[in-house]
């Protein structure tokens, strides 16, 4: 059985087009400057993974393709409520040095150049309910 296709943050290259949005840890991706400074949490990396699933599938049209609480990655697709268009979503948590974590968020469209901010908007949505989870836990 094959590994499952996890994005990997230390080497992904955004690309000129506006349809993303990368939040990461300072200096976790080599070659892409995000576009938001994910938060360090209290939080230790498995309790972050699971508010991070659970956030991920409660979002509309989500659909997770793939979940390894081992490797604290997650890829998903998210689908547009009109045309079903797919935007997809990875996942990973970082733990942090001396404890807690953080995470990087991918969200990218598969089509078209512009996305109108949708893909930021998810970004900082995902990032709220996961705090927000781990806040209430």
């Amino acid at each position: 059985m094959s590994e499952p296709p996890f994005l990997s943050f230390e080497s992904l290259r955004l690309t000129p087009k506006p349809n993303q949005c990368l939040a990461a840890p300072e200096g976790l991706c080599a070659h892409a400057k995000p576009h938001l400074i994910a938060p360090l949490l209290t939080a230790d990396a498995g309790a972050t993974y699971t508010a991070a699933l659970a956030a991920l599938t409660a979002q509309p049209r989500m659909t997770i393709l793939a979940a390894d609480s081992g490797a604290r990655a997650i890829e998903a697709v998210q689908r547009s409520a009109l045309f079903q268009f797919p935007d997809y979503v990875s996942v990973r948590i970082v733990p942090a040095e001396g404890g807690g974590a953080s995470l990087a968020i991918y969200s990218r469209s598969k089509y078209g150049y512009s996305d109108l901010g949708v893909n930021k908007a998810r970004v900082e949505r995902l990032l709220a309910a996961i705090t927000t989870r781990l806040a209430t836990r």
